[in-house]
């Protein structure tokens, strides 16, 4: 079994390695000019093996003339070769010996309808082109392909099937595969003209093989990727529109690959991270981007993104802040084609401007609600003040009534010792009642600015600490609490020495209330620069600190003053106050609860006083 190509007339550029032993001729030598069709059988095989149709196979004898002209007869089948006129360019076919077996002659003709099946189905068009670019044989799909040419010319080269744009280009790639190696030269890819006018693009390979004692010539793979080429314009035309809308994002945005690999970015997004531009961007990774960034800024929100991406689900509308203040919402969006993850797109907008509203909105709804909460701390505190103050004016008043019914009723057999007794006792409840109404007309008179100032003058403030300490001395001397005065003589202050008397009768008062046994009150007043100091420290139950604020407000009395039922209208402190602002003075305190408190007050020498027509 032998397989042959042969050149119009008869001559044949290639004959296999069997022929060439059955028709004794040394297989590494070129064949062409050793071998031939007979030229008696000449004219017979063609007109046999055109045919129609052309393109398939025909059995017919022939002769084979070898060196020295040796001639010898086998049964032949090729396929002819034709050009656009239906003229013969060359033969493609085997050969089987007359004496050959025929179980061999049945095996050689079956691997041959094999080759020329395998070819005529394939899918990729096989080209074979001599050294000079002229056609030898072209697959059936090339046909199927390309249709019948009736216009092309076998021996004027292939390029004239190209497009006019691209032959130039295809001959320049073809000298480049005949001078170097094919394997180094990227596959060309043309454009050819369809049987309904259209281009289709082939993209081609090549195997050089001029020079083989088999083929001598160059081997073309090609296959249409005119579908691929157009769905990559389509995929460039539908980049370049992403790439437009996102360019034009006010905020920032940016696409990622599968890989974290950058494909597209916005200005906005570079200067998010401090880049220079968007385009420098492209092909790099975020891990790159992030390693040029100043140590910390934004790890905890890079942290948080590379979990987001881990799970590859849709976020929207979280919110981060980086460590310059401003704050940020991002959404979140992977990409799937076909099921298949492709990457995931950012989009990131600057909310601090928002995020500010928000903060300011919720801090004055939370001064809001404070300041509900203190109003019902003092609606609570009010109606605690009408409780008490019924009760302080109740017991003053049972007094008097009581003791003025028995001095009614028994004038004439109660003794003078105790009729004087039962007289301080209306006379003692009914100052007790006039000291209360005193401290209410006092909160009025400075809610209405209306304060007299009638009764200023020089006040020596040591001397009404002393009287205020001799006053309460009995009730702390009754508990079992210590009285220390620490008094230093100094000039004289400016101003109402009842009222300064009641400011130091409150805060003794308050302190030997709050005060348990064997505890200790100090009060100490000192001259100071410009003016005076006085304090009244004790080691009583102390304030709460959250309560503190609130301990000069009207009707106000503290929580563990409450609980442990002691009484009280919570107006002494408040009066206290009012009395310092007269005085142009300050009134503060430092207390701690279960350790004692210490009021503070300075009084200036020569205040600017309130006036009635304030």
């Amino acid at each position: 079994m032998g397989v042959f190509a042969a050149h119009a007339d008869g001559r044949f550029w290639y004959a296999s390695q069997r022929l060439c032993e059955a028709m004794s001729v040394n297989h590494l030598a070129h064949p062409d000019g050793l071998l031939s069709i007979h030229p008696e059988d000449l004219l017979t095989v063609v007109e046999t093996w055109r045919a129609p149709p052309i393109t398939g196979s025909r059995r017919a004898p022939l002769r084979i003339v070898g060196p020295e002209r040796s001639v010898r007869a086998f049964e032949g089948r090729a396929i002819p070769l034709v050009d656009g006129n239906g003229v013969v360019q060359n033969f493609v076919g085997y050969v089987a010996a007359y004496a050959e077996q025929l179980a061999d002659a049945a095996s050689g003709l079956a691997s041959a309808r094999l080759l020329e099946s395998l070819l005529d189905k394939s899918r990729e068009i096989v080209t074979v082109l001599d050294e000079q670019g002229h056609w030898r044989y072209s697959s059936g799909e090339a046909w199927r392909l390309l249709g019948y040419r009736t216009d092309f010319d076998p021996l004027g080269g292939v390029l004239d099937l190209l497009h006019p744009d691209d032959r130039e280009p295809a001959g320049e790639w073809f000298l480049d595969v005949l001078a170097g190696m094919p394997e180094q030269i990227e596959p060309l890819e043309a454009r050819v003209r369809a049987p309904d006018g259209a281009w289709r693009y082939l993209e081609t390979t090549a195997d050089n093989l001029v020079g083989d004692p088999v083929v001598d010539g160059v081997i073309l793979h090609s296959r249409d990727v005119t579908e691929r080429r157009q769905a990559r314009v389509d995929l460039g035309q539908a980049t370049q529109r992403l790439t437009t809308l996102i360019a034009n994002f006010p905020n920032a945005a940016l696409l990622e690959d599968e890989y974290r690999r950058i494909v597209v970015a916005n200005q906005a997004f570079a200067d998010l991270l401090g880049q220079p531009s968007a385009d420098a961007m492209t092909g790099k990774t975020m891990d790159e981007l992030y390693a040029g960034l100043e140590d910390g800024y934004m790890r905890e929100e890079v942290e948080r993104a590379d979990a987001i991406v881990a799970l590859r689900e849709t976020v929207l509308g979280e919110v981060f802040q980086l460590r310059d203040g401003r704050s940020f919402e991002r959404d979140y969006v992977p990409i799937f084609v076909n099921g298949e993850y492709r990457g995931h797109l950012w989009h990131i907008r600057d909310v601090t401007a928002r995020s500010k509203v928000q903060a300011e909105l919720a801090s004055l709804v939370d001064a809001h609600r404070e300041e509900n909460r203190r109003l019902m701390d003092l609606d609570t505190a009010k109606a605690e003040f009408l409780s008490a103050i019924s009760h302080e004016l109740r017991s003053p008043l049972t007094s008097i009534v009581s003791f003025t019914q028995l001095l009614s009723e028994g004038l004439e057999h109660d003794s003078v010792s105790d009729q004087a007794e039962f007289l301080e006792i209306i006379g003692r409840n009914a100052k007790r009642l006039l000291r209360l109404v005193g401290d209410l007309l006092l909160l009025d008179r400075i809610d209405s600015a209306h304060v007299p100032t009638s009764e200023m003058g020089a006040v020596d403030l040591p001397s009404v600490v002393a009287d205020a300490v001799l006053a309460i001395a009995p009730q702390a001397e009754e508990r079992a609490i210590a009285l220390e005065t620490r008094s230093t003589a100094g000039p004289a202050l400016n101003g109402d020495a009842g009222r300064l008397g009641q400011l130091v009768d409150n805060l003794l008062s308050n302190a030997v209330k709050f005060t348990e046994a064997g505890g200790r009150v100090t009060v100490r007043a000192e001259p100071m620069a410009g003016g005076w100091l006085l304090e009244v420290a004790d080691t009583g139950i102390g304030i709460p600190r959250a309560e503190q604020s609130l301990l000069f407000s009207r009707f106000f009395r503290a929580t563990n003053a409450r609980s442990n039922r002691m009484p009280g209208s919570g107006l002494g402190l408040s009066v206290a106050k009012a009395i310092v602002e007269l005085h142009a003075g300050t009134i503060s305190v430092s207390s701690k609860e279960g350790e004692g408190t210490t009021f503070t007050v300075t009084l200036p020498r020569l205040p600017s006083l309130q006036s009635e027509s304030r």
